[in-house]
């Protein structure tokens, strides 16, 4: 599955609501962009399951299938936690994204030197994160 693919999925499950971030109800129009509209502080949703803002939130996989289906398996444990059964809204602070990174070996000419493990210099890991809230549905 695509991860344009588990957008969908997900989608297709919930209400979406567009509007992000929290009325402060002040006079300059301010608004909490750490909150939903429902004033609940919005999730990191990732790989690596589901995180409060500013938690550490990955988990590294070999291929984008497989941080893709974790991703979507947390988005649907945070659904069930949040109301099983119930008509829920997802809002959307951050739709989710495979972020890259390539870590490098510390010796690499001892790597170079061995033709068993020239290919290993590198190694290319990727995970899913995204910022969201599924609410009860308002409506």
């Amino acid at each position: 599955m695509t991860l344009d693919e588990a957008i969908v999925a997900v989608a297709s499950e919930y209400k979406i609501i567009d509007e992000i971030g929290f009325d402060d109800n002040d006079d300059l129009g301010r608004r909490d962009m750490s909150r939903a509209p429902t004033g609940e502080k919005y999730l990191t949703i990732c790989s690596g399951g589901v995180r409060e803002q500013g938690e550490s939130s990955r988990a590294f996989f070999t291929s984008d299938e497989d941080a893709i289906s974790a991703w979507l398996c947390a988005v649907w444990d945070e659904a069930e936690r949040v109301g099983k059964g119930e008509k829920l809204a997802l809002y959307w602070r951050e739709k989710p994204a495979i972020n890259r990174a390539e870590f490098v070996a510390i010796d690499q000419v001892a790597l170079m030197n061995d033709p068993e493990q020239r290919s290993n210099i590198t190694l290319s890991l990727c995970y899913v994160g995204s910022r969201m809230l599924i609410a009860k549905d308002p409506s």
